[in-house]
């Protein structure tokens, strides 16, 4: 079965580096370019994983976060928030996403890093079903 990614980010350039990186380790990508519509979409379907950028209009990528943070549908899904502003990362985000990078993200790079995860899927569980501290 193919893995899904859902990629929010209201810059297209993200989107496009990052659905480029996703589809070449085989990957089906969804682009969405604010929260609010992250947020209905999430509440209809799973993705394998979700690439998500913290500043975005009408709704942030944190909240979007928090939105989502007790779906059991979501559970076994991997985030990876992709920003430029380090100085928004806080531990509450650090709970709430299993990976944080730092753009500009390079699309070979991104493509190796999720294709390890994807091969380590069994071994490497979202933070959401493991304990929080224990160490990747």
């Amino acid at each position: 079965m193919t893995p899904t990614a859902l990629i929010v980010d209201d810059n297209f350039y993200n989107r496009d580096i990052t659905d480029i990186s996703l589809t070449a380790v085989g990957f089906s990508t969804e682009q969405i370019a604010d929260g609010k519509t992250a947020i209905d979409v999430l509440q209809s379907k799973t993705f394998d994983l979700l690439a998500i950028d913290l500043q975005m209009p009408f709704i942030s990528g944190e909240k979007v976060l928090q939105e989502i943070s007790g779906a059991v549908i979501h559970k076994a899904m991997y985030i990876i928030v992709i920003t430029a502003n380090s100085h928004r990362v806080t531990p509450e985000l650090e709970q709430l996403a299993d990976f944080i990078m730092y753009k500009p993200i390079s699309v070979k790079e991104f493509g190796a890093f999720v294709n390890r995860i994807q091969s380590k899927k069994g071994e490497i569980q979202p933070r959401r079903t493991r304990d929080w501290k224990t160490p990747l």
